[in-house]
């Protein structure tokens, strides 16, 4: 124990702590140049002389005059909200922490230590009783307090408030854990996807490659040229200037297979006029019975496009399968359905014994509309009529 003119110092030997006795406590001035004033009593109690008198005072077994901290309130936001909330959204960021040391006798003589586990590594000391935390990241945090009257915070009372700030859900492990997910999904289906685009468009090439093939196989069968050889010596024997105009025709004929081979479409009026030579061809060898009816005009056949040689196969289809004599003629018809399709047809007259390689030049046709066009090629047979409506290509 100090005694001092300022008052009375009690010092605990075990902790170092010092507690601090004055007049805000009630006690009077000291008289402390006279040592002899100052005596222990049997029970342990001090007796100190005073201008005002004789104090006494009996030491308690433990002598602590530290303020207790509180924290009195908290905000969000500069709102309050109840103490018993910690858990925050990540924009929820602003927190302001109001605390206080009970100390009654004199507050303004109490200084206050604070750390934010979580954001500060160190205390700090002030003598505010309120702190503010902007912009605080998502995370685990401790807000601590403690209160002294003497600067001294070793044995300090405290108050703390723990709370967390949860991470935005697209930071959260289970987000970025789905989202890999996702992407690694989204990813694979890009490849998946293009590398089904690629082998389609090489199936596309390989499958216009056999179209191609099939279409010359159709077109320059041996049996066309075989018949056609057979009409041209047997004219040139009968009527040689006919002859040459055939050889012309055929010549003609071959010409524009080579020319439009190679296109994927050509202008209607283009196929039209191969139709109509290989159509005069054929009537060298069956003669009028073979009649070629076109109700389309020049005007028409501008408009559309065609995939090249069709109306030809369709013509040669319908002279394979079908007799063609006097008594009973062949008639093909090609018109405009509705501004939607085109039409050819024919009678039926069918031949006894059915010819090799049927059904292989209508494939090809349906096959490169396939490619061409989201209508299908729609195929009619009656029992005197067979009709082809070919899906309409605008120029």
């Amino acid at each position: 124990m100090v005694v001092n003119r300022a008052g009375i110092d009690i010092i605990e030997p075990k902790t170092g702590r010092v507690s601090y006795i004055g007049i805000r406590q009630g006690l009077g001035d000291v008289n402390a140049e006279d040592l002899g004033a100052v005596s222990v009593g049997r029970d342990g109690e001090l007796f100190v002389s005073t201008n005002n008198g004789i104090l006494q005072y009996r030491v308690p077994n433990s002598v602590s005059q530290q303020p207790k901290p509180v924290i009195e309130s908290v905000q969000l936001f500069l709102s309050d909200i109840p103490l018993t909330r910690n858990l925050f959204r990540y924009d929820e960021n602003n927190l302001t922490f109001y605390y206080t040391g009970l100390y009654y006798t004199d507050p303004e003589r109490v200084f206050y230590q604070y750390k934010l586990e979580g954001l500060d590594s160190n205390w700090v000391n002030t003598t505010d009783r309120f702190k503010n935390f902007p912009r605080l990241q998502p995370g685990n945090y401790v807000f601590r307090v403690r209160a002294s009257l003497n600067r001294n915070f070793d044995y300090a009372g405290e108050a703390s408030f723990a709370f967390r700030i949860r991470k935005p859900f697209y930071r959260e492990y289970w987000f970025i854990a789905l989202s890999g997910l996702l992407l690694s999904g989204i990813i694979y289906a890009i490849i998946r996807n293009r590398e089904a685009a690629v082998k389609r468009m090489e199936r596309l090439k390989q499958e216009k490659i056999e179209q191609q093939f099939a279409v010359l196989r159709t077109q320059v069968n041996p049996h066309f040229l075989f018949n056609s050889f057979n009409t041209l010596i047997s004219t040139i024997e009968e009527d040689p200037k006919g002859a040459v105009g055939y050889a012309e025709q055929l010549s003609d004929f071959f010409r524009q297979i080579i020319q439009y081979r190679d296109h994927d479409t050509i202008p209607l009026l283009d196929e039209v006029n191969l139709m109509n030579i290989y159509h005069q061809l054929q009537q060298r060898r069956f003669g009028e019975p073979l009649r070629l009816d076109i109700r389309i005009n020049a005007t028409q056949m501008n408009q559309y496009r065609i995939p090249p040689l069709t109306l030809q196969l369709l013509v040669e289809n319908a002279i394979k399968h079908n007799v063609v004599t006097k008594e009973q003629p062949l008639t093909i018809t090609l018109e405009i359905v509705q501004d939607e399709e085109l039409q050819l047809s024919n009678n039926i007259n069918p031949r006894m014994s059915k010819q090799p390689g049927a059904g292989m030049g209508l494939q090809n046709i349906i096959s490169r509309y396939n490619l061409l066009s989201r209508k299908k090629v729609r195929i009619e047979q009656r029992p005197d009529t067979f009709t082809v409506s070919l899906p309409l290509l605008k120029a």
